[in-house]
């Protein structure tokens, strides 16, 4: 397996694990949905029991909580996986902000986790998780993986997607979990063709 890159603040004298927080890949030419060594695509790793809309979160605890049960809900992990993301925050910081308005909230791969899956939460106000430069919160994808190398052709179409404005509007307007799914499978095939 690959050694993975961190995303941490430089000042801080926590370092996370090694298996938490892997850099978003760069999107490459071949990031769509169907790839030559089959990892699944970001549309492969939701499902509308893993998306809430517009939800309220009374903090980042409540959001990343929130996030956690979407996975359990779709049978991606335990609840105890939910406690094991929201330890990770509370002692390593907000690393898992990891770029403006977004949270991507994991924890080391474990038995509580079933199969990799993704969740997607956006809240109607956003919540601060503490960053100096990302916060607030509006979007938290969460992540449950296997293994370090399963998920990243989904991050990699999660980056492309959430850094192109017209695809970052498109996906904002969604206002239900089939439409969210609808889009992101339009999108990526976009970028194949």
């Amino acid at each position: 397996m690959g050694e993975q890159e961190l995303h941490t603040d430089g000042d801080d004298a926590r370092s996370a694990p090694e298996t938490s927080t892997p850099a978003i890949p760069e999107p490459s030419a071949q990031s769509g949905s169907s790839t030559s060594n089959d990892a699944p695509s970001l549309a492969d790793l939701l499902s509308p029991a893993s998306i809430c809309l517009n939800a309220t979160a009374q903090d980042w605890r409540d959001a990343v909580r929130t996030s956690g049960t979407l996975l359990a809900a779709s049978g991606c992990t335990t609840e105890a996986y939910t406690d094991q993301m929201i330890a990770a925050v509370e002692r390593f910081g907000p690393y898992i902000v990891i770029a403006p308005g977004l949270a991507l909230a994991h924890a080391q791969a474990s038995d509580e986790v079933h199969r990799t899956g993704m969740s997607w939460l956006t809240l109607s106000d956003p919540v601060s998780f503490g960053h100096p430069d990302n916060d607030p919160v509006f979007l938290v994808i969460g992540l449950a993986a296997t293994d370090h190398e399963a998920h990243m052709t989904a991050l990699q179409q999660l980056a492309m997607l959430l850094g192109e404005p017209s695809a970052r509007a498109a996906l904002d307007a969604a206002t239900t979990p089939d439409a969210l799914l609808d889009t992101i499978t339009r999108l990526v095939g976009k970028k194949d063709s």
